[in-house]
């Protein structure tokens, strides 16, 4: 990536590259890497054992590591998220709900990602290898035709 910001590909990616934001040698990831504890690192650039988030739960401080709570409950995330650290900044913020966003733990709006507030679907010219219009029908996605 940092060839592709020098050279003027990705300008976001080089400013913050200027303003001192890189990883020397790479980046570890979050350990352990499963999904839920994936998304509240991502969220709140914190590792397992800060968020609390262990897989699809996490373990709330205080109570038998069997004793697993609701990992889609962002107020049991014991870590502050991107979000409230910008608007704490004074910045305004807007987040895409993923799980572990709700309920809302900052003051910008999170959008729903299950409501769909248009059709899904693809333009196509010519149907690809094994397509199946009626698996693309029971999905209620849109197969529009361009010719």
């Amino acid at each position: 990536m940092q060839r592709y910001a020098a050279a003027g590909e990705m300008p976001v990616l080089r400013y913050l590259i200027a303003h001192g934001v890189t990883g020397v040698d790479g980046c570890l990831p979050a350990l352990p890497t499963n999904t839920g504890s994936g998304w509240a690192t991502l969220a709140t650039g914190a590792w397992s054992g800060t968020s609390g988030a262990m897989n699809n739960t996490f373990h709330t401080a205080g109570t038998p590591i069997g004793t697993p709570t609701n990992g889609f409950n962002s107020l049991l995330n014991g870590a502050e998220t991107l979000a409230q650290a910008a608007e704490r900044q004074g910045l305004t913020t807007a987040s895409v709900e993923w799980p572990g966003t709700l309920p809302a733990t900052s003051a910008g709006p999170v959008i729903d990602f299950r409501t769909f507030y248009s059709m899904r679907g693809a333009l196509l010219k010519a149907d690809p290898p094994g397509y199946d219009a009626g698996v693309a029908e029971r999905q209620h996605v849109s197969d529009q035709r361009h010719t």
